[in-house]
Formats: structure tokens, C-alpha cells, sequence
């Protein structure tokens, strides 16, 4: 499915064939064992998405609407922007710290991305953008997940972090798949 997803929003016939993405490539995920509700995608594209995560999701719906957030988070800029922000401001705010750490200065890159949140405006635009890439890229209904997540809000920090209680559903249903019945077997199954 994140194949899926990458491959659509990197279709590019205008580029040069040498400066192109490789439309062979595998994209790659990656499942952190660990029961937090976590997902994030690295710079250059890799996804990293939690065991528990995955366990509270109900259909390839639900895993679909993640992956196309998370690829128009990278796609856009969005990550790119946040990491030059956070690490542009933090050397900045620890010169005046007289006891600063140098070995310590900064978190794990992989701790930062999966703690990024990102403004109202971005995360308007990143909705808009993913639910059209699920019309473009799927037969997958992007309304399963916005009633899915108002379940989840409480206590899910990929939501929390990317705010998207902000927005209900912002584009009419396009497709009415919510799932083809593997996902218990292709996912669930595979995690214990």
C-alpha cells in the first residue's frame, strides 16, 4: 500500500528521465514493536509506524489514510521544513545554557519526527492534499478514518502530534472501500 501511495504522488512525465524518482523503487516500512500509537516517515521517504498503532486500526482504510498523510508530510516539505526549525532554534536556545551537554545537544532525530507537530495551515493543507491522493491512488473511502479517529483522539500521539481533529472530512467521498477483508490476515496475524 505505501507503494501505492508513493508511486502516484511521484509520478513525474515533465522531469528529465535522469533526474526522475525510480518508479521500481521499493518503499520501505518499517513496524517499531512498541504499544504507543506512533507514525512517522524519515527523510527520504521511509515509514516507521508502531505495533500498536497498527492494532487499533480496523480496515486498510484506516492504514491508508496514514500512509498518504505521512507521504504529503515528506512530498510537501512539511518534515524538511520542521527539522530545519527545530534544529536551527535548539543550538540558539542552549548558548545561554552555561551547563550545556555537548554530547547530549541533540535528541535522536527519530524521537524529533515522531514528536513533530506541525500548525493548523499545514495540517489543513496535508489533509486536503492526502484525502485527494486516496482519490487518486485508491478505491479506499478517506471518510473511514475521520469517524475512526475521533475514537482514537483521546489517547493517540500520531494524531495528536499532526492535529487532525482540526478537520472533520474535508473532500467528498470519492471511493467506498473500506476494506477487502485482509486486513486481519495481512497485518493483525503478523504482529504477534
Amino acid at each position: 500500500l505505501y507503494n501505492q501511495v508513493n508511486n502516484e504522488l511521484r509520478l513525474d512525465i515533465k522531469s528529465p528521465e535522469s533526474d526522475r524518482w525510480n518508479p521500481d523503487r521499493q518503499w520501505q516500512v518499517r513496524i517499531l514493536k512498541d504499544e504507543s500509537d506512533i507514525a512517522f516517515t524519515i527523510p527520504g521517504g521511509d515509514l516507521y509506524i508502531s505495533s500498536g498503532l497498527l492494532k487499533k486500526l480496523r480496515f486498510e482504510a484506516d492504514l491508508y489514510y496514514i500512509l498518504a498523510v505521512e507521504a504529503i508530510i515528506v512530498q510537501d516539505q512539511h518534515l524538511l521544513e520542521g527539522l530545519i526549525e527545530y534544529y536551527t532554534i535548539t543550538p540558539l536556545l542552549e548558548l545561554g545554557q552555561t551547563d550545556m551537554d555537548i554530547e547530549n545537544r541533540f535528541t535522536d532525530i527519530h524521537q524529533v519526527i515522531a514528536e513533530m507537530s506541525y500548525d493548523a495551515e499545514a495540517i489543513q493543507e496535508i489533509q486536503y492534499e492526502a484525502e485527494a491522493l486516496i482519490c487518486r491512488s485508491s478505491l479506499y473511502d478517506p471518510s473511514v478514518y475521520a469517524s475512526f479517529s475521533k475514537e482514537l483522539m483521546p489517547t493517540s500521539q500520531w494524531l495528536t502530534n499532526r492535529r487532525l481533529s482540526l478537520i472533520s472530512s474535508a473532500q467528498e467521498p470519492c471511493g467506498d472501500l473500506k476494506t477487502n477483508g485482509s486486513y486481519s490476515e495481512q497485518v493483525l496475524e503478523k504482529l504477534d
